[in-house]
């Protein structure tokens, strides 16, 4: 876990894209998967994700990540000298927030990146850091300049 909270987190656009797609083809159940990228000060980049199993008993309120996934992206990302940096998860027509649940979960990599969907699309992208044991939320970028990221509260007003 980490010590300092990030203060941004930057996805590709086919980070993006792969949350959107993977999400979509869940609906109306939750999907989950993994981030892989590197840290870099008080910043991360994700690279890619990977989309998992939902193993929850309802998957229409809740996600559990298959943990041979988890195992299967920290291979690949030791295998392209990145890392395992969180997970992600949809919340489908409800808002981009960490519930209790969520709050009280493992995340390797101390990130977790919650997509909400409302109407089928995908409409809002919002992430938080565990550092000290605390959730703080982050500043979420696209890198690519020609794709419009959905709205991020914690960029909303500045």
């Amino acid at each position: 876990m980490r010590a300092r909270p990030l203060a941004t987190l930057v996805l590709s656009a086919e980070a993006v894209e792969g949350v959107r797609l993977a999400s979509s083809s869940a609906l109306p159940f939750e999907a989950c998967g993994a981030l892989i990228g590197e840290f870099y000060g008080t910043s991360a980049r994700v690279a890619r994700v990977r989309a998992g199993a939902n193993l929850a008993r309802d998957p229409s309120r809740s996600f559990d990540l298959d943990p041979a996934l988890l195992v299967a992206a920290e291979d690949e990302a030791r295998g392209v000298g990145l890392e395992l940096i969180g997970i992600w998860h949809s919340h489908p027509n409800a808002p981009a927030e960490l519930s209790t649940a969520d709050r009280a979960a493992d995340v390797p990599g101390g990130i977790s990146l919650v997509a909400s969907f409302a109407g089928g699309r995908l409409r809002e992208l919002c992430a938080w850091s565990r550092a000290n044991g605390t959730w703080q939320p982050v500043r979420v970028e696209c890198a690519s300049q020609t794709t419009r990221a959905p709205e991020n509260r914690a960029t909303r007003g500045r």
